[in-house]
């Protein structure tokens, strides 16, 4: 399992803290969960790229059986969105 939190800073700056748990398969080796951690690890880099440019769309291009689960969670995540329109950094994210 893989859990990526990422916190804002400020209207440029967002913290990002990965979590990684792996279990091991019957007979796997240490080297073998070692070299999955590390594909894991130089993946987030690339992530992290994707996330730089990605920009706010309303509504947002998604497939059609994505629709209704990001609809709902776009309206729970609203709830705790300023009244102010978002800010340049906000659009972007």
């Amino acid at each position: 399992m893989v859990l990526i939190a990422t916190t804002p800073v400020d209207d440029e700056s967002t913290e990002v803290f990965g979590t990684y748990w792996l279990e091991d398969a019957p007979g796997q080796r240490s080297a073998d969960r070692t070299r999955r951690l590390e594909e894991i690890k130089r993946a987030l880099p690339q992530d992290l790229e994707i996330w730089n440019h990605q920009i706010y769309l309303d509504p947002p291009a998604l497939a059609t059986s994505e629709g209704a689960g990001f609809r709902r969670l776009r309206r729970w995540a609203s709830s705790f969105y300023p009244d102010a329109p978002p800010s340049a950094a906000a659009r972007r994210a």
